[in-house]
């Protein structure tokens, strides 16, 4: 649980960080496949100290009954459209939130 907007930003920098990594972890083993779409990430419920910060930094948006939503394009720096890559950005995303209390989970998109 977060008690402070500063260990929300902390843990936002640490999540974003591992999704980086999976992401061009997976770039580099399989390049840009050519599966095509997206994912994003609800964030449940849509309020708490994680998602102010979100807010703050213009990342995401409330969504009525689907929690809060992030694009898994905002988790990465690579500019694709792999579905793939948004996976592996998306889910380790996600880990990092869980392992904090956070429900986080993973949406596909076409």
């Amino acid at each position: 649980m977060l008690n402070t907007h500063e260990e929300a930003e902390i843990l936002l920098d640490q999540a974003l960080a591992k999704a980086e990594q999976a992401a061009q972890q997976c770039y580099e083993k399989y390049g840009e496949p050519n599966t095509l779409g997206s994912t994003s990430i609800s964030i449940y419920p849509a309020r708490g100290k994680l998602v102010t910060v979100l807010k703050r930094r213009k990342l995401g948006a409330t969504l009525s009954g689907h929690g809060f939503i992030i694009s898994a394009y905002d988790l990465h720096s690579i500019n694709t459209q792999s579905v793939d890559i948004h996976e592996s950005a998306a889910d380790a995303f996600c880990e990092c939130l869980s392992k904090h209390g956070i429900r986080a989970y993973r949406n596909f998109l076409l």
